[in-house]
């Protein structure tokens, strides 16, 4: 999808919101700290974040699935976003919004990549928060600051500009936390690869699509717009990056997109040379499942070697693409059993719209290495 077709579908349905419900901005007789408060506490859990100060507990790390690829995370108290991103076609859906997620206050938007479904609303986020900053490429900076034009906005790269796939850098952004970027490929339709011994593939096209929810969640007033709603980035990739996040012996791994890598070539090295991680968090749609069915998910996951996959970038994050995540269970579990039993992770599904903001799902102790 072009800039130009996102913003004009965004802006039709801002405009059949404003007609309901104004431009008033909601919740405005709060206090800056009551409302950090309740929307912490709304994303991470009232027993997760002081009552007082909005500070998140700091001996866990919480995640809270917001939509698609976009989750919200505390690592040792330290609030970040991956990805922003809201479906307009489909406003009510979530139960939050991009300026909500500013007011979390986060320190970091950890950017995967620059397409519309999951950039979108970074500049939203970025401008209703006002602390944050945003790591991704040097070109998704580019996109971000083009966006809005006249706002002060800190970027750190997590990359090189002129990176090459599987090149690492490490990033030294929250005190505690190791984390490490690697340039990947995005998804990509190749030929069947028939080298591969656990082919041939099937397509992977899980029909029929997500939007068959979509009647019954008309919009709400907090879809409505609070600032400048026609903010949207270019909409280019700009680079893929797979971050690593490790707090002593725990490794959580966040990719939102799964690209055609193979073993032994550089983004492969890169990735087995990283810890075997924890809980990867990672993308299943892929253009690659037209060709190769879920034979990237499994590469990716093969170089990863997680204890726990969660998938994500399935539910209805396009009115023609978007598929609920348990389309997906049977073609993904069917490609990970290919793994040796010894090797295989766990799959914990999420599935819309009952797992949005469920902090319950994903509360981790990393001194005990297991879920709350």
């Amino acid at each position: 999808m072009t800039r130009r077709q996102a913003v004009v579908r965004k802006a039709l349905v801002l405009c059949s919101i404003l007609a309901v419900v104004g431009t008033g901005v909601i919740g405005s007789a709060e206090t800056a700290t009551e409302t950090l408060v309740r929307v912490r506490q709304k994303f991470f859990g009232v027993e997760n974040v002081n009552a007082d100060t909005g500070a998140v507990r700091a001996d866990r790390v919480i995640l809270s699935w917001v939509h698609n690829a976009s989750f919200a995370g505390s690592f040792n108290g330290h609030v970040i976003l991956f990805d922003a991103f809201f479906p307009s076609h489909n406003p009510g859906y979530i139960p939050t919004d991009p300026y909500e997620l500013g007011e979390l206050k986060p320190e970091f938007l950890f950017l995967g990549h620059g397409h519309f479904d999951h950039a979108e609303d970074g500049p939203h986020v970025l401008k209703r928060s006002g602390v944050t900053t945003l790591v991704g490429t040097p070109q998704h900076c580019d996109q971000m600051r083009d966006a809005m034009p006249g706002v002060s906005l800190d970027c750190v790269d997590a990359v090189a500009r002129d990176a090459q796939m599987g090149d690492p850098r490490d990033l030294d952004l929250i005190p505690g936390v190791e984390i490490t970027a690697i340039k990947h490929p995005h998804s990509a339709a190749e030929a069947p690869d028939f080298s591969d011994p656990n082919g041939p593939y099937v397509p992977t096209i899980p029909f029929p699509p997500a939007y068959e929810a979509r009647l019954s969640n008309p919009p709400l007033p907090q879809d409505a717009p609070q600032d400048d709603g026609t903010l949207t980035p270019s909409g280019a990739e700009g680079g893929s990056v797979l971050y690593q996040f490790r707090i002593d012996d725990f490794a959580l791994t966040f990719h939102d997109t799964t690209g055609p890598v193979k073993e032994g070539d550089a983004t492969w090295d890169a990735m087995r040379a990283l810890p075997a991680t924890d809980v990867q968090i990672g993308a299943v749609v892929n253009f690659g499942q037209l060709t190769n069915g879920m034979r990237d998910v499994r590469t990716l996951v093969r170089a990863l070697r997680p204890k726990i996959f969660v998938p994500n970038h399935h539910d209805d994050w396009d009115p023609a693409l978007g598929s609920r995540g348990d389309r997906y269970e049977g073609p993904v579990t069917e490609e990970l059993n290919k793994i040796p039993a010894s090797e295989r992770p766990t799959i914990q599904w999420i599935v819309d719209p009952q797992d949005y903001l469920r902090p319950d799902l994903f509360t981790y102790d990393p001194a005990s290495l297991d879920w709350i």
